[in-house]
């Protein structure tokens, strides 16, 4: 037997119910050669996250194993251009923003070198573009 993050019981089970009305989150036969149940998700959410369950009673001993489910949302790296123009000898922003969970360190880097933290300002960077020769 399965249990959700809510204590609630995961008994929808692959061909229990009609294949269309078969919930994301179920339970099949073991597929990997062993005895007990699958628990299977499908297109996994955010809102799946948390603490599930499997418990048996083997020989009249109740027993039980747990896992926490940690679903990580992908790094949407939003308008952020892939080419930003300066203009020499102004000072000008360049924009990466960032969103994902858990909230993404945004790192710069200028020629392979990382850019120190203090010079950092919530993912903006300020740079002084100066004619050089």
């Amino acid at each position: 037997m399965w249990t959700g993050p809510e204590g609630q019981q995961i008994t929808d089970y692959k061909g229990s119910v009609p294949y269309n009305e078969l919930p994301r989150i179920h339970v099949e036969d073991g597929q990997s050669g062993h005895k007990g149940v699958d628990l299977v998700f499908e297109n996994i959410t955010r809102k799946d996250r948390g603490k599930y369950t499997c418990s048996a009673n083997v020989d009249g001993v109740e027993e039980s194993q747990s896992f926490e489910l940690f679903v990580n949302k992908r790094l949407d790296f939003q308008d952020t251009p892939p080419i930003q123009y300066l203009e020499e000898g102004f000072s000008s922003e360049l924009h990466c923003n960032v969103e994902g969970d858990p909230v993404p360190k945004i790192n710069w880097r200028v020629r392979d070198r990382k850019i120190t933290p203090g010079k950092l300002n919530q993912g903006k960077i300020w740079i002084r573009m100066m004619y050089c020769r």
